[in-house]
């Protein structure tokens, strides 16, 4: 990549690559195509703007399906359905004998407005003339035929977290019509090298497309056919790496392909015959990415931006790999579970956040996406579909519910139960480790995040949770190897950056500490705790303006963090600016009036600002929250001797003593006091004693030394 490219990529991806792109989805607006419900023969003649440029890259190869693949109208059909609003249709493939496979967005996303299509409504058609078939989704109505279709997602999302490589899905339908026309797919397991695997007309794609008045299967090859093509993909699938869930389940291609294509199958023909890899389900437009690009930088780098652009677009596929597993449910249908147990569920989807329809057994749109969602976020195989294990998530949701309202102990009966419905439940081990990590029993946490390690080995939320309670544990070299196991797995490389930051800053290794922390950052510019946690390596290695820095954006970033003012404060405090260290020490206690350590140094900084009556009132303050707070009484102390109240300035040394009996201040100040108020002899032990636990302490050396002047003895006052 040329160094220009690589300030563009770095400038402008992660951050918003799919507000770059325009994901048309090979539909209307991101939906299926609809065509009016009069007669199709209108549509070339109209001019109607639902059918739009097709996306290619150089000479335009659509073109009828060559006699070696006549056949594959068999395999491949066209899946339509018709209501008031129009005609409705993407392509399908056979993968069963009464299964097929077709983009998510393509059955059972919102057409347009929030407008569903009734699942009874689609009809898979396929073959012509006598070898004609054709069958609607199985089930007697709409709400059966929810049961009759497994996809990877109900809507899409963009930005961060787009989730494109969910957009599959397949259904059961109610006759073997694919019966002697199942293709074969095979899922490559390395997706992203696809296109460094096969040569020129090896790959292709079969879709049906809208040619002038009609709909035609058409035949689009040489995806790859120039070195800059692949170029173009390597780009392009490095962009999507970094910015959806699952990339590896992409694959780029630059097969031409236009409106209708959704949920055709990318073909690779090799020595032992021709397989489905992916299924198409998107299409970029390079004119609205070059539109949005050039918006978001000066004109000095206009050229750039050419050249970025020109190897950038490419149409994208979802590999075959996202659903094979899932074809045992549709093939082995289990029976459908009744309303109580799917109350149970939505009850437990409700309480952990991913449901928000109402309680009432039905399984439709919302209770399927909700499914999802927690699938993918415990780590389990995607289905969408309610079974007797997703029962144990109604417990799992009250264990959520009490972890939400800091209820540690009460969420660990339900962690237990949702266990005791499916031992292997990772996700409900990993809470029930953080509700014991949060009690402090750090082995326990530690057992749980390991037995999550046994079940899925490959889980790096696993090893982020465990490394973390190491770091608890004060174990930093078992925290820093899970860490480290985290980061190469890449759940969350950002959180688990900067968590194995935390761990080299406790030993001490400020460098690599720094280092996580700004990689961290750099994965997730709004990453508010890794700009914090930042700061604290800079305040370690005395870089205060730099510390100030970073904490403002943790700041900016999280206004209510109390911390990070209470940090920068610190920060302003070791600048020599108090007034600035006072007002962030302020706000501070304005979003938690219990902060101890910010009554503490609040009060510090009033000392030093001789404002000693303020500061007596904030250590006052923190005693009154802590009371075995030994700073708090050491700090008080020496307000109250310099308000020359003797008498209470002792009585806080001598507690702070007693709370810290190896402390050597508060023994030096209580000495220093007892000269202060005319009995140096009084204060002579405590200065003794002070130098036993820190021979070299020089303030007690300089404290001693006054007294012994006091006394007469002028020998030992110059010695010391």
């Amino acid at each position: 990549m040329t160094s220009a490219l690589a300030v563009v990529l770095r400038n402008l991806v992660p951050a918003s690559l799919l507000a770059v792109l325009t994901l048309t989805y090979g539909t209307l607006d991101g939906h299926a195509i609809g065509i009016p419900a009069n007669p199709l023969r209108d549509l070339g003649s109209s001019g109607s703007s639902l059918v739009k440029p097709v996306t290619v890259f150089g000479e335009d190869t659509r073109q009828r399906l060559p006699r070696r693949y006549r056949d594959l109208d068999g395999p491949i059909g066209l899946l339509t359905s018709k209501d008031k609003r129009g005609l409705w249709y993407c392509t399908a493939f056979c993968v069963a004998d009464d299964i097929i496979a077709t983009g998510a967005h393509c059955l059972v996303h919102p057409v347009d407005d929030g407008h569903y299509l009734n699942l009874k409504s689609f009809v898979f058609k396929s073959g012509r003339g006598r070898r004609a078939r054709r069958s609607r989704i199985a089930g007697r109505n709409n709400r059966e035929a929810q049961w009759s279709v497994v996809a990877g997602s109900t809507h899409l999302r963009r930005g961060r977290s787009a989730n494109l490589s969910h957009d599959w899905a397949i259904a059961k339908l109610a006759s073997p019509v694919c019966r002697g026309r199942v293709l074969k797919f095979k899922a490559l397991r390395k997706v992203p090298e696809l296109f460094d695997a096969i040569s020129e007309d090896h790959a292709f794609i079969v879709a049906y497309q809208p040619i002038g008045a009609h709909i035609r299967l058409r035949y689009s090859d040489k995806c790859l056919s120039s070195p800059r093509q692949s170029i173009r993909l390597s780009r392009t699938w490095e962009l999507y790496r970094h910015m959806t869930v699952d990339p590896d389940l992409l694959v780029q291609h630059t097969c031409d392909m236009t409106r209708g294509a959704s949920g055709s199958p990318l073909l690779v023909e090799r020595a032992d015959g021709l397989y489905a890899v992916a299924i198409n389900v998107l299409e970029v437009s390079r004119a609205r990415a070059r539109r949005y690009l050039r918006q978001q930088v000066s004109k000095s780098r206009k050229q750039e931006i050419k050249e970025f652009i020109s190897i950038l677009t490419a149409n994208s596929a979802v590999s075959v790999g996202a659903f094979e597993k899932q074809l045992g449910l549709l093939k082995h249908p289990a029976p459908p579970l009744d309303r109580e147990n799917i109350r149970l569920i939505q009850s437990g989807l409700k309480a952990s956040g991913q449901y928000t329809g109402r309680i009432d057994g039905v399984f439709g749109r919302r209770t399927r996406q909700a499914i999802l969602d927690f699938e993918y976020l415990a780590g389990w195989l995607p289905t969408g579909r309610p079974s007797t294990s997703m029962v144990a998530v109604h417990h799992f949701g009250l264990g959520q519910q009490a972890l939400k309202a800091r209820r540690f102990e009460t969420a660990i009966p339900h962690f237990n139960a949702a266990l005791a419905r499916d031992p292997h439940f990772v996700y409900a081990l990993l809470r029930r480790g953080y509700a014991y990590q949060r009690l402090k029993q750090y082995d326990r946490a530690i057992v749980d995040f390991s037995t999550a390690i046994d079940i899925r080995p490959d889980y790096g939320h696993a090893y982020n949770y465990r490394g973390y309670a190491y770091y608890l544990k004060k174990s930093y070299d078992d925290a820093i190897t899970d860490l480290s196991r985290a980061v190469a797995l890449r759940p969350q490389p950002a959180a688990a950056y900067s968590d194995r930051g935390i761990a080299y800053l406790a030993k001490k290794d400020l460098g690599k500490a720094l280092a996580d922390q700004t990689k961290a950052i750099s994965l997730n510019p709004n990453f508010s705790l890794a700009y914090y946690r930042r700061g604290v390596c800079h305040m370690q290695l005395k870089a205060y303006g730099d510390a100030v820095a970073d904490y403002s954006e943790a700041i900016r970033l999280r206004k209510d963090d109390a911390r990070a003012y209470y940090s920068r404060g610190n920060a302003f405090r070791k600048l020599g600016e108090p007034d600035r260290a006072i007002a962030d020490y302020t706000i501070a206690l304005s979003i938690d009036r219990n902060y101890v350590d910010a009554f503490n140094n609040r009060g510090f900084t009033y000392s030093r600002k001789r404002d000693y009556d303020r500061a007596v009132a904030d250590y006052s303050r923190a005693i009154a929250l802590n009371e075995n707070f030994f700073l708090a009484y050491n700090n008080r102390g020496r307000a109250y001797a310099e308000q020359k109240k003797f008498d209470k300035a002792i009585a806080d040394f001598t507690r702070a003593i007693a709370l810290n009996p190896r402390a050597a201040a508060p023994y030096n100040n209580r000495a220093w006091t007892y000269f202060k108020w005319g009995k140096p002899q009084s204060g002579l032990e405590d200065v003794n004693h002070a130098l036993e636990l820190d021979p070299g302490y020089a303030a007690a050396l300089a404290t001693r030394a006054r007294i012994y002047q006091a006394l007469g003895e002028l020998d030992k006052a110059t010695a010391d």
